[in-house]
């Protein structure tokens, strides 16, 4: 370790003026494409995260999956994801569905099983979403959801 400081050490005596100007210019224009870098990660666009209870969709009454499915992939578009199925829960008694979740498409991770090589690798599409609406099912005759 001594003989790498003192070998430094004996690099910058050896150096004129302009050298060290033009190490400190080369150190300058790293540290301003690093800090252009920075600038450009902090002015990209910031999504914020829309409370439920402020949610258009809240208490809101459909009567079939289908028309719940329509219901929140039209909200999913304006807002900008896309969803998919997720979700059922049964009655254990009747077998009716008592409760259905829709979540957002990116939801989740996936699932490691094998660590086998592959000719064509599919991108990694779930990054954690956690974007979600659950319909409650009521079994009072009338279908509501």
């Amino acid at each position: 370790m001594a003989s790498s400081v003192s070998t430094l050490s004996s690099v910058h005596n050896f150096t004129s003026k302009s050298s060290i100007d033009s190490i400190l210019a080369e150190i300058n224009a790293d540290n301003s494409s690093i800090l252009s870098a920075l600038m450009k990660e902090l002015s990209k666009e910031v999504v914020v995260v829309e409370e439920a209870s402020a949610s258009e969709l809240m208490l809101k009454e459909v009567r079939s999956d289908d028309e719940s499915y329509e219901m929140y992939n039209d909200y999913a578009f304006r807002k900008g994801f896309s969803i998919r199925k997720g979700l059922i829960r049964t009655s254990r008694r009747t077998g009716l569905w008592t409760m259905r979740r829709f979540l957002c498409f990116n939801s989740g991770f996936k699932d490691v099983k094998k660590e086998t090589l592959r000719k064509y690798e599919r991108s990694e599409l779930r990054t954690g979403c956690t974007a979600f609406i659950q319909f409650s099912i009521t079994n009072d005759g009338f279908g509501l959801w």
